[in-house]
């Protein structure tokens, strides 16, 4: 006998509870800094917007690719749209003429407490922007579209919890096995759909209670509006039960009520959408990058769409957009008043995600250009279905595509992607062939990775028994050379940690006697005014002096020049005064300086 949370009283509000999808994630940005190997990240990000009509844009960070064979380094992107024209939907509710009663003698077979029936209806519904051929008929005195439930317990409309597609005209713990009936009217020539409650009674004090929803039938140029309207008929109630009435789209966030006080034995209530219809025009997908050391490659052949343009009816990707479709965001689930995306007359939850990706198709675009270097901008448009293409205008739609993010730099600067979906949307009977279009945007941002100071591969370090080992081949535990300037003696030191990254380019003093990142790596000079460590080599200057702490010398500096190469380097920190002999020459862990 459970239901929603319980409502008290007469529960009839006019209140708006946000949707509480769970969601992969709520960001819409996402920054790192640039990989040295390929990585796999599988993060995502979504955002999304609404006016009359909404967008929900999501995106997959997938991997990156550090020196592919043919294209270098890329990451690989993931995109999805989705839109609806139904956000701005809205019912109005008002009094009716009192006194009114329709005829239902069909009945529905509810006998027992707790039960329901699904019932064709004569004519298509069209409830919150769907269409809906069938009704479900709750005992306890609610309808649904798409639930087929048997909830006694009310609460207060506007919740994500089930029932939603909703018609409550008295929506309350009744038990028609105490005696009643519960009947409708149904006959395609007639302009009513009726369901009643005859005389069923509350299931704890036996009270009965009689009441009836009628659905009026859409007649072009007499009763021709967008959305059915809907009647409540009270001819015998009591308020002595918890109640719920009113109704609420299919995710729960949009709904409408009345007060208390409108309900008496005789009243009547109106439900009404007075806005003309709205569907979707098309989708536009923009990618815009900041630099021009990147290109942007649309991989067109694996284009993607749902109720749009295609170029057949297959579905060759399988799971390929499931990630960045599934976020509550991306979804239209997590803001009040957006809608969902509804395939057919189903709303697509995260537990449906899997199953969507599975509905769609090649898409056939209506344009695609991708942007090389020199160029800010690439895009995907692709127009929604309309009668022109043999199906109903779209009042749903989605578009999904993948990317290959293509580096052409050394690691050297700093990439920023902005990607904007708009969907252009018309309201009928408005001359303007375009309403203004909705938007909405993911950032990604790949930083310069800051290398650590560290010395190049094939520098030799000076081991504690004077010996030599390539630096490559330094590992946790070995015991190195350092020398404590300090004491002007030499000391052993333990290396703790070891760490390695390629980097752009390296400093190479004096043809190759030292190779090191040019910045944050002190070395220990001296000049014609001072002597101690330099911090960022790229200061060194022709004409200073290294020492030479394996020879006890200091060497002249006479040739300082960059390597502009991808050169793998490394670092490690010890457990004594962390300096260390490179090629002989006295240098200190960055993390001591």
């Amino acid at each position: 006998m459970g239901g929603k949370s319980c409502a008290i009283a007469l529960v009839a509000v006019l209140m708006c509870v946000s949707l509480i999808f769970p969601s992969v994630s709520a960001s819409s940005s996402w920054s790192d800094s640039r990989p040295t190997s390929t990585i796999v990240y599988d993060q995502r990000i979504e955002n999304c917007a609404k006016s009359d009509a909404a967008v929900g844009l999501g995106v997959h960070i997938g991997t990156y690719v550090e020196n592919d064979p043919v294209l270098g380094d890329y990451m690989t992107l993931r995109v999805a749209t989705v839109a609806n024209a139904r956000a701005g939907i809205t019912y109005g509710v008002s009094k009716t003429s009192d006194g009114t009663w329709n005829s239902a003698s069909t009945a529905t077979g509810l006998t027992s407490d707790n039960c329901g029936i699904w019932v064709p209806l004569p004519w298509a519904v069209t409830f919150f922007g769907v269409k809906y051929s069938m009704i479900w008929i709750c005992s306890n005195g609610w309808l649904s579209f798409d639930y087929a439930g048997t909830e006694s317990t009310p609460s207060e409309i506007g919740s994500v919890a089930k029932p939603n597609s909703l018609i409550a005209p008295f929506w309350r713990d009744l038990d028609v096995s105490m005696g009643g009936s519960i009947t409708y009217l149904s006959a395609n020539e007639w302009p009513y759909f009726v369901v009643s409650w005859n005389g069923v009674p509350n299931h704890l004090n036996g009270v009965v209670q009689t009441f009836q929803v009628v659905i009026e039938k859409k007649v072009p140029g007499v009763w021709d509006w967008p959305n059915n309207r809907i009647y409540f008929y009270y001819q015998q109630i009591s308020k002595d039960y918890p109640t719920t009435v009113g109704i609420e789209d299919q995710t729960g966030s949009k709904q409408t009520g009345y007060p208390p006080q409108w309900l008496y034995n005789g009243a009547g209530v109106g439900f009404s959408c007075s806005d003309s219809p709205r569907h979707i025009l098309g989708i536009r997908t923009y990618i815009t990058k900041s630099d021009n050391t990147a290109s942007i490659d649309i991989q067109e052949t694996q284009l993607a769409a749902y109720n749009m343009k295609l170029v057949n009816s297959n579905d060759p990707y399988g799971d390929l957009y499931y990630t960045a479709l599934s976020g509550g965001t991306t979804l239209l689930l997590d803001l009040s008043g957006f809608g969902g995306l509804i395939v057919d007359t189903t709303l697509i939850g995260l537990d449906m995600a899997h199953w969507f990706v599975g509905q769609y198709s090649p898409e056939a675009p209506d344009g695609v250009y991708d942007a090389k270097t020199s160029q800010n901008t690439a895009y995907v448009k692709a127009t929604a279905c309309d009668e022109k293409t043999g199906f109903l205008k779209a009042t749903d739609c989605s578009m999904a595509f993948p990317i290959l993010w293509i580096f052409k730099d050394q690691n050297t600067d700093t990439h920023k992607l902005t990607i904007t979906s708009y969907v252009d949307w018309k309201q009928d009977g408005v001359s303007s062939e375009l309403t203004l279009p909705i938007s909405t945007s993911c950032t990604i941002n790949l930083k310069v990775a800051a290398p650590p100071g560290c010395v190049a591969e094939g520098t030799q370090i000076t081991m504690a028994d004077w010996s030599t080992k390539p630096v490559e081949r330094i590992r946790v535990g070995d015991q190195i050379l350092g020398y404590d300037i300090l004491t002007n003696s030499y000391v052993t030191e333990t290396v703790m940690t070891v760490s390695s990254t390629k980097v752009p380019a390296v400093l190479n003093i004096n043809s190759g006697e030292l190779r090191t990142t040019p910045n944050d790596q002190p070395i220990y000079v001296r000049n014609s005014s001072c002597q101690g460590w330099v911090t960022d080599p790229s200061r060194i200057e022709i004409g200073w002096e290294v020492l030479d702490a394996a020879n006890g010398v200091w060497v002249l500096v006479s040739i300082v020049e960059y390597e502009f190469n991808k050169t793998k380097v490394y670092d490690f920190q010890t457990d004594g005064p962390s300096t260390y002999l490179a090629n002989g020459y006295l240098l200190l862990d960055k993390g001591k300086k």
